[in-house]
């Protein structure tokens, strides 16, 4: 409030008008006590001169005069409101996906001790098919048995962290690269068990589906390193 009353005082003594002025009007001395406060604030856009290129500073304010004068300085405000409201909101979002990180960073695929001979997770090869990224895919076979999805959270007492900023699957998109290399740093470890998709299903085309023998040998490996109980799996697309 104080800043504003401020403001306003200078205003009102430096005598501002209605047609718009890039430079200030030649009436005003250079060396005039108030030069520097009428250039400014015609930079600004808040004080004008009159068509005829005078700003006639002695001459007394109106009310008309004096109602432009308000309603710019209540326009910049406002602005500077809206602009500090964003500023504020940004760092908000910044703070929030900062923390995101952090906790996920804390987070870790949760393994057991693997035999050395073991896979150390499952990848599914969905490139050059359709998919659509989801929080709770499920991979079938064919004949439409469920080999992997969301029962996997409750069934091991996964925490909500897990599931919320982890996710039941990792999904990790093809740049061009050799599969083992994408693969290297992701959650399935060095050893993984690669496998085919023969195409994707579900309303949203997020589920996948693979064959009957694979389903069956993801199954049968799974009983040696609980990949997937660990959710050490990986769709690549």
């Amino acid at each position: 409030m104080v800043r504003f009353v401020s403001v306003f005082a200078i205003v009102i003594l430096i005598s501002l008008i209605t047609n718009a002025f890039a430079q200030v009007p030649s009436d005003v001395p250079q060396n005039h006590w108030a030069y520097d406060a009428v250039e400014l604030l015609i930079k600004e856009g808040i004080i004008k001169g009159y068509p005829d290129g005078t700003f006639r500073g002695n001459q007394n304010l109106t009310r008309y005069e004096l109602a432009m004068i308000v309603a710019k300085l209540l326009e910049m405000i406002k602005n500077l409101g809206l602009m500090e409201k964003e500023q504020v909101t940004s760092r908000e979002q910044a703070k929030t996906q900062q923390t995101a990180q952090s906790e996920t960073a804390k987070l870790s695929i949760k393994r057991r001790e693997i035999p050395s001979d073991a896979y150390t997770g499952l990848a599914i090869d969905v490139r050059g098919k359709k998919i659509t990224r989801s929080m709770s895919p499920k991979i079938y076979d064919t004949k439409g048995r469920e080999i992997y999805g969301a029962s996997i959270f409750t069934k091991e007492k996964h925490s909500i962290e897990e599931y919320i900023l982890l996710g039941i699957v990792e999904y990790i998109r093809d740049e061009g690269s050799d599969l083992k290399e994408i693969l290297k740093n992701s959650r399935v470890g060095s050893r993984p068990l690669i496998i085919k998709a023969v195409g994707t299903h579900g309303e949203f085309g997020d589920d996948i589906i693979i064959s009957e023998e694979d389903g069956n040998f993801i199954l049968r490996e799974n009983e040696v390193s609980k990949f997937l109980e660990d959710m050490a799996v990986v769709i690549v697309y």
